[in-house]
């Protein structure tokens, strides 16, 4: 009897000291990232990442910084130089939620293309606010808002509005590298649909009315040099001044529509 409760007595030990093993991992595993490879010193952690996956790769040239945005140019990683850089490959950090791979030497560094990332931009093109898209500029490795379709690496999660293009600043991205056209502003912007549509409805509309008007006009001086050639001097007067009144109008609409568009 003794000797069956020894036993169970060791048995309930054991599935305590699970139970503590396990609270313990649990707390390691959602205390640290978790990496693949090597892991990323806890000292270097200077900001969140969430929901990034980082591929260590070697970057040539130097004073590489978190958040410095890299190229595959040549088969070489490299500073993004140039504007909507179409070879973006990601963006340097240095504590993602996974990394796959070994740093080989000091040249080495961990990249990212998706999830939300720090990335060091400047206000080249203009003031960033949050909801922007940005893209690279021709300042090596740094981002800048996109005036323009083109090769985009994200959308801004924070605003930079300092007037000191010189002035570089790490904020928070949303990285999806890819192409910002028209059809992605307008479906990611209904207003912005809604303001192009507008436009167009009226450009097309001051177009048509313009044609129809001038067809009338045209045809009634036709009809009335016929019947009256004598007086086709000012027949044909009249038919060039209804000509400008429908260019007028056409310029009217076209204006009109430019300007809900940039409204």
């Amino acid at each position: 009897m003794e000797q069956i409760f020894i036993t169970l007595e060791t048995r309930v030990l054991r599935q305590i000291l699970v139970i503590i093993v396990g609270i313990l991992a649990v707390g390691m595993l959602t205390a640290a990232p978790v990496v693949i490879g090597q892991q990323i010193s806890a000292e270097t952690t200077g900001s969140d990442f969430k929901g990034t996956i980082g591929m260590p790769v070697r970057v040539e040239g130097v004073n590489i910084k978190i958040g410095d945005i890299i190229s595959l140019s040549d088969g070489r990683y490299v500073l993004s130089d140039e504007p909507y850089d179409p070879s973006i490959a990601g963006v340097v950090v240095n504590d993602p939620t996974l990394v796959v791979g070994r740093l080989l030497d000091a040249q080495s560094y961990v990249i990212v293309s998706s999830g939300i990332a720090l990335v060091r931009v400047s206000s080249i093109n203009g003031p960033i606010v949050a909801g922007d898209y940005i893209t690279t500029s021709a300042i090596p490795g740094i981002g800048a808002k996109a005036d323009q379709f083109g090769i985009i690496i994200g959308t801004a999660l924070e605003s930079h509005a300092d007037p000191d293009i010189t002035n570089i600043v790490p904020i928070a991205i949303n990285l999806d590298i890819g192409t910002y056209g028209l059809l992605t502003n307008l479906t990611s912007n209904p207003r912005v649909a809604f303001r192009y549509v507008l436009a167009f409805v009226v450009a097309a509309a001051s177009v048509i009315a313009g044609f129809i008007y001038f067809g009338k006009v045209a045809r009634t001086g036709v009809e009335s040099l016929g019947r009256n050639p004598l007086a086709a001097r000012l027949i044909y007067f009249s038919v060039f001044f209804h000509l400008l009144l429908t260019v007028g109008i056409m310029a009217v609409g076209i204006l009109l529509a430019y300007v809900i568009i940039v409204i």
